[in-house]
Formats: C-alpha cells, sequence, structure tokens
C-alpha cells in the first residue's frame, strides 16, 4: 500500500523522459539534473515519513504484546519479570493505564508499596473510569492505614463497576470501622452476583456472629464448607 502511494505520487511530479541532448542546451539540462535530485529527495523523506507514521500508529500494538508478556508472568516467582515486561510497554506507549494497573498490582506482590500505589495513582489518572485501579489504590490506602481514603477509593469503584472484588474491600473496610450493617449489605449484594464464593460466606459468617445472628452465622459457615468439598 505504502509503495503504490508513493508510485503515484512520483507519477504525478516526476520530469518528463530526457530528450536528444544534442538540441538541449547546457543550462537546460543543468536544470533538469537539479530539479530530478529535488524530487528524488522529496520521495525519500515522504517514504521516511511514512515509515515513522505506521510505526507509531503501531506503538499500542506493540506495547500490547509487552503487556500480555507482563499478565502471562504475573504469579509467583516471576513478579519481577512482569514488571519488567509492563515497564518496556508503558515505554512504547506512556499512556497504558492498564500497564501501569498491573505493574502496580506486581509491586504490592513483592511488597513495596510505595511504588504499588504511585503506579496504580498514575492508572486512575490516565484512565478516570477503570474501576480496578481505585480498588487497588483502595487497598494499597488501608494497608497503610488511612481509611478514610480507601473507602473514598472503594466507593468510586463500586459507582463504575459494582463488581465482587470491589463490594468485598469496602465490606473489609466498614468492618475495620465496626460499620456491620454496612459490611453486610455488601457481602450480601456480593453473594447475589457471585453465589458459590466460599470467602464471601466466611466474611459474612463473621458479621453475622457480630450482629448476634448465630444461625445465620453457621448457615454460612456451613455453606463455605460444602463449596470448597465440592470442588
Amino acid at each position: 500500500m505504502q509503495e503504490s502511494w508513493i508510485k503515484r505520487l512520483w507519477d504525478s511530479i516526476k520530469p518528463p523522459p530526457p530528450v536528444n541532448s544534442s538540441g538541449v542546451s547546457a543550462k537546460h539540462r543543468a536544470r533538469r539534473k537539479k530539479l530530478v535530485s529535488i524530487t528524488g529527495g522529496a520521495i525519500v523523506v515522504l517514504a521516511a515519513a511514512g515509515f515513522l507514521v505506521n510505526y507509531i500508529v503501531s506503538a499500542r500494538q506493540r506495547a500490547e504484546a509487552q503487556f500480555q508478556e507482563g499478565m502471562r508472568l504475573l504469579r509467583p516467582g516471576s513478579y519481577d519479570k512482569a514488571i519488567d515486561a509492563f515497564t518496556r510497554a508503558i515505554e512504547i506507549f506512556p499512556r497504558m493505564a492498564n500497564a501501569y494497573l498491573e505493574r502496580g498490582i506486581a509491586h504490592r506482590f513483592l511488597v513495596d508499596p510505595d511504588l504499588a500505589l504511585a503506579d496504580v495513582s498514575r492508572a486512575v489518572e490516565l484512565d478516570p473510569a477503570l474501576a480496578r485501579a481505585y480498588v487497588e489504590r483502595g487497598k494499597l490506602r488501608r494497608d497503610k492505614g488511612d481509611l478514610s481514603q480507601a473507602m473514598d477509593d472503594f466507593d468510586h469503584a463500586i459507582r463504575i463497576e459494582p463488581t465482587v472484588e470491589a463490594l468485598y474491600a469496602r465490606g473489609q473496610g466498614h468492618e475495620s470501622m465496626n460499620q456491620h450493617q454496612k459490611a453486610l449489605d455488601d457481602y450480601n449484594h456480593a453473594i447475589a452476583m457471585l453465589p458459590d464464593t466460599p470467602y464471601l460466606y466466611r466474611a459474612r459468617a463473621l458479621v453475622e456472629t457480630e450482629l448476634g445472628d448465630a444461625a445465620g452465622a453457621e448457615a454460612d459457615r456451613d455453606r463455605a464448607a460444602a463449596i470448597d468439598h465440592h470442588r
């Protein structure tokens, strides 16, 4: 496609074919030679520009390839390699919010909360609609003891997308604040969305115990055990 475009451009601006030099003055031949030189130089510049544009346009694809490599490596024993891959993705495409988010998660797994917080905060800046980035930042802020800001992040994430992960994280936050009824509401919502998840029943059982619902707590513990047994 690019060669065809360059050929059409050349056909439209190339000088006429040479004629018998015996009837052409030296001055005219010099002018023709200069025109050919200038035109050829323009074609080279345009071709280089086309290559550069194609390279820039492909940046997202090249960054995505590094991002997928990072996701493949995002597991115990290779978090540092995952970080390297996410870093390469960011170097290629600096506005890739998901790469910052996943690199932040890798830093959290490696117990480097400051780098993790910086990365997930950058992900939020780049994509304010990325709900999971707020959840991850909320977890980091909660672990640092900043529960108020953590709850703000969980609330924001749930307004964007009420996922099980966000509801569970906010439920834990409510428990830390002794807001057991609010925690129960979050766990109820999460269980309605994903009913075969043992840790949600165990979390709800703890809240029910705090609220004096011994029968409900026992039923939830039994339900969690039954799900585990059938897996």
